[in-house]
């Protein structure tokens, strides 16, 4: 499994995403977009290929696929490459899972790829210890 990112984040870009979501997003996604801004990457479950959003296209690409109307509590910040939207799901317990749920869909089809973004960034890779935990 490899996961191939970009260059950092700017940090006034992370710090708008920060703005709208609040200390709610995972540190360990703000950490590593602060390391790598989006990218591709492989995983070893549904839906086995993971494609990061850059932190400037999150918040506009949730809304151009209009996550928080057709899925509320949702945030999208990737996709699979094909039918999946790769989003947090915000709602209670936290930490915030990472799931899979078809871009036009119903919730139904939502599936957990990670109960937390710490084990998202490891499935794709990531050692232990590369970026701060969620918790």
């Amino acid at each position: 499994m490899t996961f191939g990112g970009r260059g950092p984040a700017w940090p006034p870009i992370v710090d708008e995403l920060v703005a709208a979501w609040g200390s709610r997003l995972p540190a360990a996604y703000v950490s590593l977009l602060m390391r790598c801004n989006g990218g591709e990457g492989t995983l070893p479950v549904h839906p086995h290929r993971a494609i990061l959003w850059p932190a400037d296209e999150v918040l506009q690409l949730n809304d151009h696929f209009d996550v928080g109307h057709a899925y509320p509590g949702l945030l999208g910040i990737g996709g699979d490459g094909g039918a999946n939207l790769i989003a947090f799901d915000t709602r209670p317990p936290h930490p915030w899972r990472v799931v899979a749920v078809p871009y036009v869909g119903v919730e139904q089809e939502m599936r957990e790829i990670a109960p937390d973004f710490t084990t998202f960034r490891a499935l794709l890779g990531f050692g232990a210890g590369e970026e701060k935990s969620d918790n």
